[in-house]
């Protein structure tokens, strides 16, 4: 979790620069695309007037050029936006971390009340094993979340491209919501470390102290933490309508 609130490029700036890299060789394709819809947009503009009698005006071209500029501009600077998404996100993901208690969860096993010495040792077992393999997957979480990010961030500008047709705009509005869900994830999963804990001190798995009831308890904690975890980027995309 310590790198949770890198840039792209802190966390592995060798990976971002093959993605500026595959970016930057991306735009001149990206390029052709807006170029193929403002003439596909013009050809249909001409048309239509044409049938209505009229002809394309200076104020027309300028008008349906002006978006096209826009969409050029926005392919162009798409990487240092995807940047600027991150940077708030982590922005608020230090925000957060300034005021939320800086306590790790971790599966705390009683088995004073479980008979059998070897029963105890296989149940406190289980127990570390369910919390090692929750610190693993907050780690891999973290770095899946990073990678997917570097992907989404090398091949933005053909995607981006899509916006100026209406008939793929939703493609390429669908596609920012998704960075922005990693992005968000971040978020998510601070709070998401920070709050379990604080939520199962005292809560509705406590049954005993000590029994089986209690222990197998414990390590169920444990392991509805990593579901959780898994489901941060679910959740993520549910927030901002990624589908």
């Amino acid at each position: 979790m310590d790198h949770i609130t890198n840039s792209l490029a802190e966390y592995s700036s060798t990976v971002n620069q093959y993605a500026d890299k595959i970016n930057g060789a991306l735009l001149p394709v990206a390029s052709i695309l807006i170029l193929t819809f403002f003439l596909f947009d013009i050809f249909s503009w001409n048309r239509r007037l044409g049938q209505e009698g009229g002809s394309l005006t200076v104020q027309l071209w300028m008008e349906v050029a002006l978006g096209y500029v826009i969409a050029f501009l926005l392919v162009y600077n798409i990487s240092e936006i995807f940047d600027f998404i991150v940077l708030v996100f982590n922005k608020g993901i230090s925000l957060v971390n300034g005021v939320l208690p800086k306590k790790n969860f971790d599966v705390e096993v009683d088995t004073s009340e479980v008979s059998g010495w070897i029963f105890k040792q296989i149940v406190s077992l289980v127990a570390r094993a369910v919390d090692f393999i929750g610190d693993i997957c907050a780690k891999i979480i973290v770095f899946v979340r990073f990678f997917q990010m570097y992907i989404l961030k090398a091949i933005s500008p053909l995607i981006v491209a899509f916006f100026m047709s209406a008939q793929t705009r939703p493609v390429a509005i669908n596609f920012l919501k998704h960075f922005a869900s990693y992005a968000l994830q971040g978020l998510l999963i601070v709070i998401i470390v920070s709050l379990y804990p604080a939520l199962i001190t005292d809560d509705m798995f406590k049954a005993g102290e000590g029994d089986w009831v209690t222990a197998f308890a414990s390590i169920g904690k444990g392991v509805v933490y990593i579901i959780t975890l898994f489901g941060s980027q679910k959740l993520a995309k549910t927030l901002l309508n990624a589908m």
